[in-house]
């Protein structure tokens, strides 16, 4: 154990024992709760210090680093230049008296030659030293910052957490963005690089995509706890005091849900690959581990989905469905809750496009640093359920597609799309599944299918209405298409029937029961046709493990 966490590991042990050791007392009255009080006082500023020191040690060791690569690139360029006969002086400086082959320049040509590569070492010290000089004021004006401040004013946690960040942002951005290049980078870190990136940026490195989930699920448990630390003890000025408040109650949720999983099956362990606690909450987490499994199946919730709801459960089952299907290998299918995009809050929310645009980069990008991570290795699966299928059709039908090899969708109201064709898939791995009652594909269609007849009319359609001076009748030639229409290609699978829903459209258990399980807790029909889909079981010579088919075409 180095000495920053043996002195994080004291702090939180003086101040707990200090914290503790007041409340288990029988000390009463008045002068008690003062007591306690400044012991409260005692304990936040022994963790503000500490993250001062943390915060010190990722500054210094990220100087280290910076300073020991130009050290040792400079080494290297010094060897090529002696290895090309050339005499390198204490300060840099270069002379040579023969070719590198050993011969005189004797002619101009040979002279100018051997000057010029002269001068491409010069400049390659010149920025080599540059570097470091740069690095050395950057790190030096960090240090400056991090300074025992005042620890009891009222903005010194503010102070403390800033400080901290400002430390961490200059070294957070070598961190690369593209996935492939981010798994690449990655594989290049000696572990002790990894440790300290783990560490020292947790933050950055639980949001990056192309790394191992098992370092993203440390790294973000790390960020999460901080994050709660921080908003618990920070004092939010009166107008602000709602917003605090909820995105702590996410933070504190999400970290529920990992306390809760402990309990789960080695099978369902949770890892927490990204979370955010802006709007209504973003959270990927993993049910089992996706870099270990032969099959990955990655649930896009749709309307009203928080990082707070229900959502985890139906990802818990999926995992459980697909796992019974390969009893004598147990954990082979790990399944993601993906919500890291702002879901429409309700209904009259969910006419606009916007969200579907808005959040499929980020699936797009996600599934690609899965594959930059483990390669075409696992079996992928994407399912979208109601609006996320929408943004699973927009995500899909532009680029080179999804890095997928099945799209399952759950009562869709539609892809954006005219047809399985137009996702980038081969459409018999194209899977649709709309249960008996469901009103969200006929009552999403106009807003969110594909049409069989070409439609003059551009406008943008919502809820309350059809766009100014436009009407549509829903008795003419146009017709609305979505991935359970008759001629969208792709297959249609069997479900149960939850039964018909009320009226409203605020509560629909059958747009609900694709996860529903029977009263013997096994997989219903919704439910079990996605696990074939998800285990790849279409492929499986006996047609009783395959998925149930409406209509459609296996593929193969």
């Amino acid at each position: 154990m180095d000495a920053n966490k043996v002195l994080e590991q004291a702090q939180q042990d003086t101040a707990t024992q200090l914290s503790q050791g007041l409340r288990n007392s029988e000390w009463k009255g008045d002068a008690a709760n003062g007591a306690a009080a400044a012991s409260d006082g005692i304990g936040k500023r022994l963790s503000m210090a500490s993250i001062e020191a943390s915060a010190m040690v990722n500054t210094l060791r990220a100087a280290m680093d910076e300073l020991t690569s130009c050290q040792t690139a400079l080494r290297d360029a010094v060897e090529r230049a002696t290895a090309q006969r050339f005499t390198v002086g204490p300060g840099g400086s270069l002379a040579w008296q023969e070719m590198p082959d050993g011969r005189q320049a004797t002619s101009p040509e040979d002279q100018a030659s051997r000057n010029r590569q002269m001068t491409g070492f010069q400049e390659e010290f010149q920025r080599i030293v540059q570097r470091a000089t740069d690095a050395d004021g950057r790190f030096a004006g960090e240090v400056d910052r991090l300074h025992p401040a005042d620890l009891a004013g009222p903005s010194a946690w503010q102070n403390v957490v800033s400080d901290a960040g400002g430390a961490t942002d200059a070294r957070a951005a070598q961190i690369p963005k593209d996935p492939a290049e981010a798994a690449k980078w990655w594989a290049g870190l000696t572990d002790e690089q990894r440790e300290t990136f783990v560490e020292a940026w947790p933050s950055a490195i639980g949001a990056t995509d192309g790394l191992p989930s098992k370092v993203r699920d440390e790294a973000n448990r790390i960020a999460l706890a901080q994050q709660i630390e921080f908003r618990q003890q920070e004092t939010p000025d009166p107008g602000d005091k709602a917003r605090h408040d909820s995105e702590l109650a996410k933070l504190l949720d999400i970290d529920k849900k990992l306390v809760d999983g402990q309990s789960r099956s080695a099978e369902q362990q949770l890892q927490l690959l990204k979370f955010g606690a802006e709007g209504d909450g973003r959270v990927i987490l993993a049910v089992g581990d996706p870099d270990e499994a032969a099959n990955v199946a990655v649930l896009v919730p749709g309307t009203g989905a928080t990082s707070d709801n229900g959502d985890l459960d139906r990802v818990y089952n999926m995992q459980m469905a697909a796992d019974r299907l390969t009893p004598d290998n147990p954990g082979d299918v790990a399944t993601i809750l993906w919500l890291d995009y702002d879901a429409p809050d309700a209904i009259p929310n969910a006419g606009s496009r916007g969200y579907a645009a808005d959040g499929a980069p980020n699936l797009d990008t996600f599934l690609n640093g899965f594959q930059a991570q483990n390669g075409d290795t696992p079996h992928m699966t994407v399912v979208g359920h109601s609006y996320g299928s929408t943004l699973i059709g927009d995500a899909a039908r532009s680029g080179n597609g999804l890095a997928v090899d099945d799209i399952v969708v759950l009562g869709s109201p539609g892809m954006h799309v005219d047809s399985a064709d137009d996702l980038r898939i081969d459409p018999r791995h194209v899977w649709a599944e709309e249960a008996p009652g469901d009103p969200v594909p006929e009552g999403g269609a106009p807003f969110h299918g594909g049409v069989r007849a070409h439609n003059p009319l551009d406008f943008d359609m919502t809820w309350d209405g059809h766009g100014p001076g436009i009407s549509l009748d829903m008795d003419s030639p146009i017709q609305f298409v979505t991935p359970t229409s008759d001629d969208f290609g792709g297959n249609r699978m069997t479900t149960n029937d939850a039964g018909r829903s009320p009226d409203g459209l605020l509560d629909f258990p059958a747009h609900s029961s694709y996860w529903d399980l029977k009263e013997d807790r096994t997989p219903d029909i919704s439910l079990d046709n996605q696990a074939r889909v998800i285990m790849g079981n279409y492929n499986n010579p006996d047609s009783r493990m395959q998925p149930q088919l409406v209509d459609g075409r296996m593929p193969g």
